[in-house]
């Protein structure tokens, strides 16, 4: 396996367990609270990793290392990923979905704007050590919030709320399935390739950290106005249109000319995405029940995002196997068409209990 090959896997590896991150929260909070389940995963962390160093025969490595830069480590790994974490499965047991998606859409934002200028102006180092800074922000008024929250009231399960069927096996299940994980997919792609494309354009890499931003922010736009628009309408399919011809523009922009405009191809990236909240939001609008939003969140979900995981993948081999960006962007097309006609689909007005 060639060194590009093996970057692709383990990139789509990286992909995929981040991906299914979010359907993963949202299971696990039916049965444990967050700081539980940051306790599990730290400890399996540390464990796979330790016998990982063990199996190396590493260990004398970790022995031998100074106490300051141990000491650093820890600091490091105290306010991010555990801090981090902390507030953020905080966020994802508490909020809806429609909120805490925007409200952590924002941190791409920030990064892909600052990291290349802050790189090359103070190094590597910098950029990468200020982010600690933000976390370390965040996480004191967090602290204060915490030891103010009230005591949770004891769920009581009703045993009359059970499902009476598969989502699996209802094409309302399936339609927003691939409505959801189109929509990613492409997302996603677009986040991993958007600075390649503009550097072999003949762009700067800082500007195609702008782009990334550019794309990030408009992004929030859609978030934000969306779910508030759907509630209204019967069936919002004609807001379905509005992300499936900002992508197709979009697409077609970078593909043809991507340094005529690359501000307007963009904000047309970040526009796009505007059936990812969509989707979120009609999980409640397509249900009746606590039960039927949450058997259709997890297969929505846990499938969709598994289907988006391969996005960045296949364009990066696409590209490198036709050595350009026109058989990529083909497959882009593609499951944009795909994302319209399952929205055609999932975008009608009924429900879920009333299919399976």
């Amino acid at each position: 396996m060639t060194k590009q090959n093996t970057a692709y896997l383990f990139a789509l590896i990286a992909v995929l367990f981040w991906s299914t991150a979010a359907a993963a929260f949202k299971v696990t909070f039916r049965y444990t609270d967050f700081v539980t389940l940051l306790w599990y995963a730290s400890l399996v962390s540390m464990v796979v990793l330790l016998a990982i160093i063990i199996a190396q025969g590493k260990s004398h490595q970790v022995r031998q290392s100074p106490k300051p830069l141990l000491f650093r480590s820890f600091i490091g790994g105290l306010l991010n990923p555990f801090l981090y974490y902390m507030i953020l499965f905080k966020a994802y047991s508490e909020l809806p979905a429609q909120e805490a998606q925007p409200l952590n859409y924002t941190w791409p934002v920030v990064i892909a704007l600052l990291a290349v200028p802050v790189a090359n102006a103070a190094g590597w180092r910098v950029s990468l050590g200020m982010w600690a800074l933000l976390a370390l922000a965040a996480a004191l008024p967090w602290l204060v919030l915490a030891t103010r929250a009230p005591k949770p009231q004891s769920d009581v399960s009703d045993p009359t709320a059970q499902p009476h069927g598969k989502v699996w096996r209802t094409s309302l299940g399936w339609s927003m399935t691939l409505m959801f994980g189109m929509t990613s997919l492409m997302t996603y792609s677009m986040f991993t390739w958007l600075p390649r494309i503009v550097v072999e354009a003949g762009g700067t890499p800082a500007f195609g950290g702008v782009m990334v931003a550019v794309f990030s922010a408009l992004g929030l736009l859609p978030s934000l106005v969306i779910p508030s628009m759907a509630v209204r309408m019967q069936n919002p399919f004609p807001l379905v249109l509005i992300g499936f011809f900002s992508f197709v523009i979009a697409f077609t922009g970078l593909l043809l000319a991507p340094m005529k405009a690359p501000l307007l191809w963009a904000c047309l990236l970040g526009v796009g995405p505007s059936t990812f909240p969509l989707a979120l939001t009609l999980i409640n609008l397509r249900t009746r029940t606590p039960t039927g939003s949450a058997a259709l969140s997890g297969f929505m979900q846990g499938v969709g995002y598994s289907f988006s995981c391969l996005g960045p993948f296949l364009v990066g081999w696409l590209h490198t196997v036709s050595d350009g960006w026109t058989l990529p962007f083909s497959f882009l097309f593609g499951c944009a068409a795909l994302m319209l006609c399952a929205s055609w689909v999932a975008c009608k007005p009924r429900k879920l209990e009333d299919l399976w």
